[in-house]
């Protein structure tokens, strides 16, 4: 969890996407969908994938109950969170209103 605080303590937004890796058809989707979100124009933030199955701790400390489950921290502070297949522009909205 000592990486977790690391990665969000950034000054700019973070987008941290928990997925689950025992679903492929997941993996590949919002492997696209968050290349798409950071390239962006004028998106100045983080996107980092979580594989939940891998980080049960993480996951239980944070109270994710539904994947794939998106957050945007800031300076160490949630900001946003959703759950579900968001579309790439949504995504990048709530980035931009977190930025």
């Amino acid at each position: 969890m000592a990486k977790f605080g690391s990665l969000i303590q950034s000054e700019k937004p973070v987008l941290l996407c928990f997925y689950d890796s025992e679903n492929p058809e997941q993996v590949e989707g919002l492997k696209d969908k968050l290349k798409k979100v950071a390239a962006a124009p004028n998106l100045d933030s983080r996107v980092i994938k979580i594989d939940a199955q891998s980080n049960e701790k993480l996951v239980q400390a944070l109270k994710i109950n539904h994947l794939p489950n998106f957050m945007i921290y800031k300076n160490e502070k949630l900001l946003w969170q959703e759950a579900g297949n968001l579309a790439v522009e949504s995504l990048v909205e709530a980035v931009q209103k977190n930025a």
